[in-house]
């Protein structure tokens, strides 16, 4: 799965919501509007990605970036310092993989909370 399909399950599995519900929400009869989204063939419509960004609250630019990703219109992003920082989990920790890429243990994670 890609980048794009990536963000609509970290939506639907945030908000405790359905696939149809999430179609739905962005003004479609049914789910099937996500094959593209999962397995982009051709790109989403402009006016889609931007219902979801403002739906999901993720910025419009790494919707389209995700969605150009899968697309193969940009290369896949290096996993960054940065990149992990941005991928926190809601509570702002961060996850037990992140720590490993990160070489932090979770003695250090603690003394960054306090």
């Amino acid at each position: 799965m890609g980048q794009l399909w990536e963000l609509v399950q970290a939506y639907v599995d945030r908000h405790g919501t359905s696939e149809r519900q999430l179609a739905k929400r962005l003004g479609y009869a049914s789910s099937g509007v996500f094959t593209n989204w999962r397995d982009p063939r051709q790109l989403p419509s402009a006016q889609a990605l931007a219902r979801f960004s403002s739906l999901s609250g993720t910025p419009y630019q790494r919707v389209l970036d995700a969605a150009l990703t899968d697309a193969g219109y940009l290369p896949e992003p290096a996993v960054t310092d940065v990149a992990i920082q941005l991928r926190r989990t809601p509570s702002g920790r961060r996850t037990p993989g992140q720590q490993r890429a990160l070489g932090s243990s979770a003695g250090e994670e603690s003394q960054d909370d306090a």
